[in-house]
């Protein structure tokens, strides 16, 4: 019996790098949401660095208006296809919480709670494992849950000449719960067991942005992040390790070319590779860059229900990779917003189709739902 339970374990151990890979998109610390409102998803997040709910641009509060808050739901389903076939995951998140408040008519204040990296998934594996002369079919069942969080207490100001600044704290925080487990048939000889694990996240950075409108018609914004240090902790292997939130800089434009539409562009890099110490296993990480551009077209608000509808595409490198192969995206969405209840009440809807490929014929689509809910007391 002892051999048997010996043999299990090191069945279960040996395969301890393959097991990180669940799905492209989740490999090393996770998938980089994006951090963006439906409303900047609708168009890619082509117009993020203009957008007061998603708020990668602290100077975007300053339009942020009266006190509301907006919350956000958003199903992804995942299609893997490797050599050995394809598999099919889902994931349902609530990526973004933000609130926000006007103090005067140039000041505004708001906290926004999104997720950062997102490391959910989780793989099933049948096989029959032989040891001696005794034969057992066993189901592995092997998954992360979990994601790092990022919290920002922002604070918008607008400025004379259509300049407006703004600035963020940042709080990161978050675990990942990490279950393996092999279950054998009840008339077997060999015993099923399992073994868990947390590993808790804990780190800190500050935001600067800035936007200027010097005609009606066109835009240009700037933002930039400069991480602090971040620290994982695991206590069951008596692990500790210390990296850095990574920096970014984006820069954003946009101009109305007709009536009511708005053609916006944003480019913006994230040194990821400051996390590099915070990975046991040997997967690639690098710093990434995103390009996005979109379409913004926003019905007249007179006599009838005012409605907006989008378009963007986007494309980036995720920032871990599989083994050492970097993972690419790209993407193409599209959304609809609707204003009622006279400014009172908002519903955004965006539906983003993303294909992510690596080298080895890996590949990998997802299809992310998005209902963004914005309410003014």
């Amino acid at each position: 019996m002892i051999r048997h339970v010996l043999a299990a374990a090191a069945a279960l151990v040996l395969p301890r790098v393959a097991l990180a890979q669940g799905t492209l998109g989740s490999q090393g610390l996770g998938f980089p949401v994006g951090q963006l409102s439906t409303h900047a998803r609708g168009t890619a997040g082509a117009i993020a660095e203009f957008d007061p709910v998603t708020g990668v641009n602290p100077a975007s509060l300053s339009t942020w208006g009266r006190a509301a808050i907006h919350v956000q739901f958003e199903p992804e389903t995942r299609t893997t296809s490797t050599a050995a076939g394809r598999d099919l995951t889902g994931i349902s998140r609530f990526p973004l919480l933000a609130a926000g408040i006007g103090l005067g008519e140039r000041v505004a204040i708001g906290l926004n709670v999104s997720s950062f990296l997102d490391r959910s998934w989780e793989t099933l594996f049948s096989g029959t494992q032989i040891v001696g002369r005794d034969t057992a079919r066993f189901v592995d069942r092997n998954g992360v849950r979990g994601a790092i969080a990022d919290t920002r207490f922002l604070v918008g100001v607008a400025l004379p000449a259509g300049v407006r600044v703004g600035a963020a704290l940042h709080a990161f925080t978050g675990e990942h719960r990490i279950r393996s487990a092999r279950s054998y048939d009840t008339a077997s000889a060999f015993v099923s067991f399992s073994s868990s694990q947390t590993v808790r996240f804990a780190g800190r950075a500050a935001s600067l942005g800035v936007t200027w409108q010097p005609v009606r018609w066109f835009g240009l914004a700037g933002s930039a992040r400069f991480g602090g240090e971040i620290d994982a902790v695991n206590d069951a292997e008596r692990f500790r390790a210390e990296g850095s939130i990574p920096n970014r800089f984006g820069i954003g434009a946009r101009a109305e070319i007709a009536r009511g539409l708005t053609l916006a562009a944003r480019r913006e890099r994230i040194s990821w590779t400051a996390m590099r110490p915070l990975i046991e296993s040997a997967v690639a990480v690098t710093d990434a860059d995103e390009t996005a551009i979109g379409l913004e077209y926003l019905s007249p608000s007179m006599g009838r229900l005012p409605f907006a509808l989008r378009l963007g595409t986007a494309s980036r490198a995720l920032p871990f990779g599989v083994a050492q192969a970097i993972v690419r995206e790209q993407v193409v969405a599209g959304g609809v917003g609707l204003v009622l209840a006279q400014g009172r009440f908002g519903v955004d809807v965006s539906y983003t189709s993303g294909r992510r490929s690596a080298p080895g014929n890996l590949s990998e689509t997802a299809g992310t739902f998005s209902l963004g809910i914005i309410i003014r007391p």
